[in-house]
């Protein structure tokens, strides 16, 4: 079970445990404020809007990052004809060979990217999506070198004008600008994720720690061995 499906079924959990209470038409009077049907109901908005901020803001992530993947795509192309040229040139074999180097980099492994949002902090991540995924900081730092080596590759003219270093470099800023995007709709998932472990987790006040104070509170007004509090201990988290 990952952690977001994890976090819906507690929310669905505690809705489910709110009806209840709500359904005692007013028997259910707990003395700590925080127990009371006011409070608790709250606290479901709050479970459902952080449940939500945390989907949108994955959304987020995944388009940002799905919208840089294609941008690396793109660059398939421009370096499978780019490589024709260098194979083609008078340059020296030590040239060829530097540029063939960069041009590996830019491409990358073979494994396919964004195979998700990162995992939670604390989720298990299984080997194969550790392994999957691409290292595109290292693949961007491919594509200025390789710029660069063109820039300063005596001899060397790209048969189309759209593989000039200047037009490469160009291409390598907009990517730049596609990771930036990709590290702040992290950093906004995180965030998400971080509000969300408060609303569910905080000692006395969170989701989990409510829904046990309300188990409780049933307990001491209808009697351990009432109807009311064997419905509310099937409700589980």
């Amino acid at each position: 079970m990952t952690n977001d499906m994890s976090y819906t079924k507690q929310a669905a959990a505690f809705g489910k445990l709110v009806g209840i209470c709500a359904g005692y038409e007013g028997k259910y009077n707990p003395a700590r404020q925080n127990l009371t049907i006011n409070s608790i109901k709250s606290l479901e908005v709050k479970a459902n809007a952080a449940n939500l901020a945390v989907d949108l803001a994955a959304q987020n992530w995944s388009l940002a990052a799905s919208t840089r993947l294609q941008a690396f795509n793109a660059l398939l192309d421009d370096l499978i004809k780019l490589r024709g040229d260098i194979i083609s040139s008078d340059l020296d074999p030590g040239a060829k060979k530097l540029l063939m180097s960069a041009i590996r980099k830019v491409r990358g492994g073979s494994n396919a990217g964004n195979t998700g949002p990162p995992a939670e902090e604390g989720a298990k991540v299984s080997i194969s999506r550790r392994s999957t995924g691409k290292d595109f900081a290292s693949r961007s730092a491919g594509f200025d070198q390789l710029i660069n080596l063109l820039s300063t590759t005596s001899g060397f003219v790209a048969t189309t004008p759209g593989l000039s270093p200047e037009a490469l470099n160009k291409k390598a800023t907009e990517i730049k600008v596609l990771s930036t995007a990709v590290t702040t709709a992290y950093a906004e998932l995180q965030d998400a994720r971080s509000n969300r472990r408060q609303v569910f987790k905080k000692p006395f006040t969170g989701v989990l720690a409510t829904g046990a104070g309300v188990k409780y509170a049933v307990a001491s007004i209808f009697g351990r061995k009432s109807d009311e509090l064997s419905t509310i201990k099937s409700v589980r988290f």
